[in-house]
């Protein structure tokens, strides 16, 4: 189970279609307008339902894992994932605590853990209402060193104004066009001993449709093996 935590907890999302030419971040919107972009897409919209792939870089091993699923978020405080197979956990929170659940296989139980809200709940809580770019975080302009951001995106770096343990960073890579300006379209956590959780996001239908409550209100297979709170 904390197999699966390590990879799901330091999360929950956004900027520049190519990696800048010199000189070309002059014109380029500063940190603060981004931010500004992201409050207000995310303030008119009552939920927030997507596919995401997941990629978690250990800088220990150097070696990265990658999984994919569906993610659906109710504003305030409300969100869904759900991992496709082969390892099909189920992170859930309703109005306390975060679930995190992972099947049996035949020889074991599923096994399910309750936490209150951690770095992947902060940076989420973009995109579920419970954060403010303005009151929580420093938010300064980032340029991707490796790898290709998304099109058509402009990237901000938000550091916590108040220190936290289970994270230093969360990068948000977020959309510049017109009709979308203000949408994450992929964020990525850094925790304090340097990994990367990163998400990326793509819509599935309208991925500001309205969630059923029903979806939030989840509970574990009889028979799950309850676990102690990860410390």
């Amino acid at each position: 189970m904390r197999h699966i935590l390590r990879f799901a907890l330091p999360l929950v999302v956004v900027l520049l279609a190519v990696r800048p030419a010199a000189g070309q971040d002059v014109a380029a919107p500063d940190a603060t307008a981004v931010a500004g972009w992201v409050q207000a897409f995310y303030a008119g919209a009552g939920s927030f339902h997507a596919r995401f792939t997941q990629s978690f870089w250990l800088r220990a091993t150097n070696a990265t894992t990658r999984s994919a699923g569906e993610v659906r978020v109710s504003r305030p405080g409300r969100f869904r994932m759900d991992y496709a197979a082969p390892q099909s956990t189920v992170i859930v929170r309703d109005d306390g605590p975060v679930i995190y659940y992972t099947p049996g296989d035949g020889s074991f139980p599923g096994q399910v853990s309750h936490v209150e809200m951690d770095s992947a709940s902060v940076a989420f809580g973009i995109l579920l209402g419970t954060a403010r770019l303005d009151r929580d975080f420093i938010a300064r302009r980032h340029v991707a060193s490796s790898g290709s951001p998304p099109a058509h995106t402009v990237s901000i770096r938000l550091t916590p104004r108040v220190a936290d343990r289970s994270y230093r960073t969360i990068i948000l890579y977020v959309s510049d066009a017109e009709a979308t300006r203000g949408r994450v379209e992929r964020l990525s956590v850094e925790s304090t001993g340097g990994d990367f959780n990163t998400y990326s996001f793509e819509a599935n239908g309208d991925m500001r449709a309205p969630i059923e409550d029903s979806v939030f209100r989840w509970e574990p297979p009889a028979g799950t093996r309850e676990l102690a709170t990860p410390g």
